[in-house]
């Protein structure tokens, strides 16, 4: 599902989404399942906000999110993941709700120095949500928000 909307729209439409999420989790222990769960998920985030909305909506991002810190070690799985939390991060305050909410600042802080600007560029994507309290309303609850 990697570059055509038209492809990414048929993987959501059939449930792809929802079997990549459930799979992930019934299957934390084998980072070899979690890495191309990550790039699935990262391919079908980047670009299309009915993609971004799906994978936020079926549990993705709290997925990632728990392997990137189970797997820290694992390359290819932080870069995925890295990709994939700064896709749904660029989306609307629903999407970066769910990458705060689910713990992405963590994962994203500990994704490695390989991944450090995509990780940097996410985490200023999400920095309204993180510091600043006028934005709390619109994307944190008030008992999240860190300047309360």
């Amino acid at each position: 599902a990697a570059g055509d909307a038209a492809l990414k729209r048929a993987v959501v439409d059939a449930g792809g989404v929802e079997a990549v999420v459930a799979a992930m989790q019934a299957y934390t222990g084998v980072a070899e399942l979690q890495e191309p769960g990550c790039g699935a998920l990262r391919s079908l985030v980047a670009g299309d906000a009915v993609c971004r909305h799906a994978v936020v909506d079926a549990g993705g991002v709290a997925a990632v999110v728990v392997a990137m810190l189970a797997y820290t070690n694992e390359a290819g799985l932080q870069e995925h993941g890295c990709w994939a939390l700064r896709s749904v991060a660029a989306g609307d305050a629903a999407c970066k709700r769910a990458v705060v909410v689910a713990g992405g600042e963590a994962a994203l802080r500990n994704c490695g120095s390989a991944m450090q600007d995509v990780s940097n560029s996410a985490l200023a994507t999400l920095k309204p949500c993180l510091l600043y309290d006028k934005w709390c309303t619109c994307c944190l609850p008030r008992s999240i928000c860190r300047t309360r």
